[in-house]
């Protein structure tokens, strides 16, 4: 018998506030990917693959709505890639984001006189407001990392979560 999760808010179809599908970037430097859904049953299995098949990252048995995936070996290669979400009822959600070339990145806002914490927020915020359909995926993986240690972070991660989120409102 399933166990029932609307306690926990997140009843519903699968959703993934988070990544605009065809539209989100992703830089290729990262050796983690932070993705967040909503919905759906655990257990999930989440992976992400390239847009020749190959699995970049990828975990099964996750019990949470987030998810911390260490990309496997090697260099992210540029193009698209799939974000996979698989729920315990066998429901899928699939989203296509772009892995674009380092150069290809907005500029961050300097910040030497901020605290590094505060600077990465901050740097997050501007990166949202240059195209928040764009970026909302990149932005988050920085603010996802501090989220545990940092508030502001947290907040920040939270909202982008949300639909709609704060940056739409």
């Amino acid at each position: 018998m399933p166990v029932s999760t609307s306690s926990r808010g997140h009843e519903g179809p699968l959703s993934m506030p988070v990544v605009e599908d065809e539209v989100s970037r992703l830089g290729p430097h990262r050796t983690v990917v932070h993705i967040a859904w909503d919905g759906g049953t655990p257990p999930f299995a989440v992976e992400v693959v390239s847009g020749q098949g190959k699995k970049l990252a990828g975990q099964e048995g996750v019990q949470d709505w987030r998810v911390k995936l260490p990309f496997q070996r090697g260099v992210i290669p540029e193009g698209p890639a799939r974000i996979v979400v698989t729920d315990g009822g066998g429901d899928r959600l699939g989203k296509l984001i772009q892995i674009i070339p380092v150069q290809s990145l907005p500029p961050r806002v300097e910040g030497d006189d901020l605290p590094p914490a505060l600077h990465t927020v901050v740097a997050a915020d501007q990166l949202i407001q240059t195209n928040r359909r764009q970026w909302r995926f990149e932005a988050y993986q920085d603010v996802a990392a501090l989220a545990d240690v940092y508030e502001p972070a947290r907040l920040l991660r939270d909202c982008l979560e949300t639909v709609p989120s704060c940056y739409q409102q």
